[in-house]
């Protein structure tokens, strides 16, 4: 009889780990039926609340970067949308040094490209400019991304 049990709780956990990664696949995987860029756009709202920590954004770079020495590439330019990593109070200049900070290795050579979304107003985007500014000499970049 305890296994009986055993067996039930144990097929229902896999039943239950199989719909949760049906859900989170459908949640991230945009099809035919998308509409636009807004409706493309939602398909990654579940990998970015995941990445609203500083430490989330240096582990996921650093991911990133070991991916791609995997793949032996020695050049990469990641592009993205700094805003997006906002939504737990880290400030832009937060998110983009945890970027830089986690893309850092002797072994790939990386660059960024903030993005500016046509959905935000326009002070959140030339605040997005204001910041870029920032990093925007070549020698502030390569000594950021050492």
């Amino acid at each position: 009889m305890r296994y009986k049990r055993l067996f039930a709780f144990f097929f229902v956990a896999v039943i239950v780990l199989l719909y949760i990664g049906l859900y989170i696949k459908n949640e991230m995987i945009a099809d035919s039926k998308c509409k636009n860029l807004t409706d493309y756009l939602t398909k990654f709202s579940l990998p970015i609340s995941f990445m609203q920590t500083k430490e989330n954004l240096i582990k996921i770079s650093k991911n990133l970067v070991n991916y791609l020495i995997n793949e032996n590439v020695i050049y990469a330019e990641i592009r993205f949308a700094p805003y997006f990593h906002t939504e737990q109070g880290l400030k832009l200049e937060d998110v983009i040094d945890a970027i830089l900070e986690g893309l850092k290795s002797e072994y790939v050579k990386t660059n960024l490209i903030l993005c500016m979304m046509r959905n935000l107003d326009f002070e959140k985007n030339l605040e997005i400019i204001n910041i870029a500014t920032k990093y925007s000499s070549e020698e502030e970049m390569r000594d950021a991304i050492k």
